[in-house]
């Protein structure tokens, strides 16, 4: 893996803390206990560098504000938080 970003996506501390945050954000046990397989981040590798992987349109949740209405806010699929956690996480890094 002759890129540094990707060196960096996939560096395996990163992926503690990735685990450790998205299981306090309450994000599904099921996908975060996948993404401990090594074959499932190999996966998401293989779908990064063939430019497959494709982020999902966030969908929109309604959180009720105190005087009953509703806030709207866009909220990704599990997967994409988690992608865009790490990627934004190298990005800080670099730059």
């Amino acid at each position: 893996m002759s890129d540094v970003k990707l060196q960096k996506f996939f560096d395996m501390q990163r992926w503690e803390t990735m685990l450790e945050k998205s299981y306090d954000k309450r994000i599904d046990m099921g996908l975060l206990r996948q993404l401990c397989y090594p074959q499932n981040r190999l996966k998401l590798l293989d779908a990064i560098t063939n430019e497959n992987y494709e982020i999902a349109p966030p969908h929109i949740a309604r959180i009720p504000k105190d005087n009953g209405e509703f806030r709207e806010v866009y909220v990704n699929e599990p997967i994409d938080r988690i992608f865009l956690s790490l990627y934004n996480d190298v990005l800080f890094e670099m730059f």
